[in-house]
């Protein structure tokens, strides 16, 4: 468990690296995983990483180094903040329209009137 610096609060984008890590130089050489925990709806960004996800109530899991396998993933979690409690993601997409309903109509007449 580490702390961040006062770095990350003074540039742009907010999401942690690794050189954000107290004394991170010994961390970073030390450790076999970092993983960061970052809320984008703390520093008011409207959107996740990728600009399409609303940080509404959401966090992501950032692997910052995973010494037996790739680092830079980013696992999105939902946010409960009644209870502090991160939760499964549950992907929402927008839906098409459903097709207009087909109207009913009066059934046919035996005896045309033509």
């Amino acid at each position: 468990l580490s702390q961040l610096s006062r770095q990350v609060e003074t540039r742009s984008g907010k999401r942690p690296v690794l050189s954000d890590l107290r004394e991170s130089g010994a961390i970073e050489q030390d450790a076999d995983v970092v993983l960061f925990i970052h809320r984008p709806e703390t520093y008011g960004d409207q959107y996740l990483f990728d600009n399409k996800t609303s940080s509404q109530n959401t966090a992501e899991l950032i692997i910052g180094k995973q010494r037996n396998g790739p680092a830079g993933e980013t696992v999105v979690l939902t946010f409960v903040k009644e209870y502090a409690r991160f939760e499964n993601y549950e992907y929402r997409f927008e839906e098409e329209p459903a097709p207009p309903a087909m109207e009913v109509r009066e059934p046919y007449e035996e005896n045309p009137p033509f």
